[in-house]
């Protein structure tokens, strides 16, 4: 697959990486004041989090539900991946409202949905912020939502002031909130800091409850840190495979392998229905040995991709144009993740200059960058030597007219049953090729 570096695309410039399952804990927020204010926010509505969630630089975005079937979006600003400030989504509200007071009712809103009045009294008073409604102040406003949510379609804006500092009122029912930002927008860098400082009398029995004082350290984050400076280069195998057959054989004992004259197809059970193994490889004699190469067959029907396993990836959030763009590079795509482990990746992997990022999601958040995404692969495959590789791509989009798509990847130790999982989000240039890559990692899970 021939690629580029499009350098005009960085990482910030993304909308959003999927995640699979995020479900914060007490080492992704900055404070142990900050995780209290979440679970907080979690116990008044019994919430829990659901699959995806939307990630980028500066915010995780998580959808929650509960028994009842209450849905809530809710913003979680971070700073170098630490949660700082968190926030129920008023985005119907975006066109009518200047983005810094649409992030302080956001803010205020989270905060009056909390089970503890403490949160929702800090900001008010720390800020600066008169709270008027019906004939009384914040007291009748928290008096009256203490045992209930105020949830967000029910709130309306009713008109933005100016007396000298900036006011907005907000309809809820009948009644409505008026509220005056004495000291400006709220100051979130200065109310940060007071947070983390702030000592209310259950934080310190509450954190050390989730979390323990020794940070466990993944072997995978051991051996990053020791090598991803200098990851290995492909090994040239051309001229040291003289039996193809037995090396494809030693290389994927787990598979039911069939071979059809110089094409091998390759099977084995899928994860849970969803992340695939197989792959169809084509061995070729040429003038300089021995080559593998991956089998590019597919089919599209209608919207739909197929691989002859029977494989399918819904494409329907793109044009039939930008479908017939990308197919021929998937099964390529495909097959070499689900090589990685093996040598047979010497063979399938395209060297590139698509520069990658690796986030390690542990509890020290590590983070890599690479000019080619083959070396990260490259250091992977040493460090997934002995493991099975499962690996699936799924929501394709578009996003700002650039097709963005996921990949989810699995891969497990036979004999612990400890799963490295991750996230890859694949970003493609206006000619359909790779320029940008980021993969979210996360280790040892269970």
């Amino acid at each position: 697959m021939k690629m580029k570096i499009y350098f005009v695309i960085a990482i910030l410039a993304w909308e959003a990486v999927l995640l699979q399952g995020f479900n914060p804990s007490p080492q992704d927020f900055n404070s142990p004041y900050q995780f209290l204010l979440f679970r907080s926010w979690l116990e008044k509505a019994d919430f829990s989090p659901e699959a995806p969630a939307a990630f980028s630089p500066d915010r995780i975005r998580l959808s929650f539900s509960n028994d009842t079937g209450l849905n809530v979006l809710a913003e979680h600003d971070w700073v170098n991946y630490r949660i700082n400030n968190q926030r129920e989504n008023l985005s119907r509200l975006a066109d009518q409202l200047p983005p810094e007071l649409l992030k302080d009712l956001e803010t205020i809103l989270y905060r009056i949905n909390t089970a503890d009045s403490c949160f929702f009294y800090d900001l008010i008073r720390s800020a600066g912020i008169t709270v008027r409604y019906g004939t009384g102040n914040e007291d009748l406003l928290w008096l009256e939502w203490s045992d209930k949510r105020l949830e967000p379609e029910n709130f309306e804006l009713v008109e933005i002031l100016e007396i000298p500092w900036p006011a907005v009122i907000i309809g809820i029912g009948e009644k409505k909130i008026q509220l005056e930002f004495n000291e400006g927008n709220i100051d979130y860098t200065a109310l940060s800091s007071l947070e983390a400082a702030r000592r209310i009398e259950f934080s310190k029995q509450a954190f050390s409850e989730q979390i323990t004082p020794t940070i466990y350290i993944s072997s995978l984050s051991k051996f990053l840190e020791s090598n991803w400076q200098n990851p290995p280069t492909r090994e040239l195998l051309h001229n040291k495979v003289p039996d193809p057959d037995s090396f494809i054989r030693r290389e994927f004992p787990d598979h039911y392998i069939e071979k059809s004259l110089n094409t091998y197809t390759l099977q084995a059970d899928p994860w849970q229905q969803e992340l695939w193994r197989d792959m169809v490889i084509i061995v070729e004699d040429e003038s300089d040995g021995l080559n593998i190469k991956p089998g590019l067959e597919y089919r599209l029907d209608n919207n739909v991709f197929r691989l002859p396993s029977g494989e399918e990836i819904d494409l329907d959030g793109l044009t039939s144009d930008e479908i017939a763009g990308i197919s021929p590079y998937l099964p390529q795509l495909l097959y070499f993740h689900r090589a990685l482990g093996t040598k047979l990746l010497n063979f399938l992997l395209v060297h590139d200059n698509v520069p990658s990022t690796l986030i390690l999601y542990t509890e020290q958040r590590q983070k890599y960058e690479f000019d080619s995404y083959a070396d990260l692969l490259l250091l992977l495959n040493s460090f997934w030597r002995t493991r099975e590789i499962f690996f699936s791509l799924q929501d394709f989009r578009k996003m700002n007219n650039f097709i963005e798509f996921r990949g989810i990847l699995i891969a497990r130790d036979k004999q612990s049953n400890l799963k490295d999982h991750a996230e890859i989000w694949f970003h493609l240039d206006l000619d359909y090729r790779l320029d940008l890559i980021m993969m979210i990692l996360f280790p040892d899970q269970s």
